[in-house]
């Protein structure tokens, strides 16, 4: 990963150009950039709670398609409702 980090500022104009030292100020404050890091530091083997948001996603989310990519929020929100309204109902069962 850090090869990798290293192979992205090594191609950067703003980084070779040592008079220009705000654009290393800009990039690590650039929203993509944080979030880019943060991904690739990311180590999944220590992070139980990614691994199973992964394993339960990998159930439902089996083509990766553009449709499916457009949609994923919108089936996961659904999922949710569902989850929820079986709660409720059972809850309701119990109640009476």
């Amino acid at each position: 990963m850090a090869e990798l980090r290293a192979d992205v500022a090594a191609d950067s104009p703003s980084l070779n150009n040592s008079s220009n030292n705000s654009g290393v100020a800009s990039q690590s404050n650039n929203p993509l950039s944080r979030k880019l890091n943060k991904i690739l530091e990311t180590r999944l083997d220590n992070d139980k709670e990614m691994l199973e948001a992964l394993k339960a996603l990998s159930a439902f989310f089996t083509e990766n398609s553009l449709r499916t990519r457009r949609n994923l929020r919108g089936d996961i929100e659904r999922r949710s409702l569902a989850i929820n309204e079986e709660f409720v109902q059972v809850f309701k069962e119990v109640k009476e």
